[in-house]
């Protein structure tokens, strides 16, 4: 009976699991704003980018799929931006943007 319902959970477990899907970043000022869907929260974000000098990385904890980030320095207009989610099954999305405006 064990067996049964443990493979019966498990199963259900794995097919409520949604691809994570990061929304294109919306740039207000220096702030970088974003939605994560799908996983399963709390998010661990790593957003990376060119400045003049280096390659700028920050990393943060989303508990509710939000991500507000202050670029400083901002990115110059049509760079790329790379956004990389992890939640916290360990699934993992890596999606790259560029700057518009």
């Amino acid at each position: 009976m064990g067996t049964v319902l443990g493979f019966y959970f498990g199963a259900a477990d794995k097919l409520s699991v949604q691809q994570i899907e990061v929304a294109e970043p919306k740039f207000v000022g220096s702030d970088l704003l974003t939605h994560v869907s799908g996983g399963t929260g709390p998010f661990q974000y790593s957003i990376s980018y060119p400045t003049q000098d280096t390659e700028k990385k920050i990393t943060g904890l989303s508990l509710n799929g939000w991500i507000k980030v202050e670029l400083t320095p901002p990115p110059a207009k049509a760079e790329t931006i790379s956004i990389e989610i992890t939640d916290s099954k360990a699934q993992r999305l890596s999606k790259a943007f560029t700057k518009h405006n």
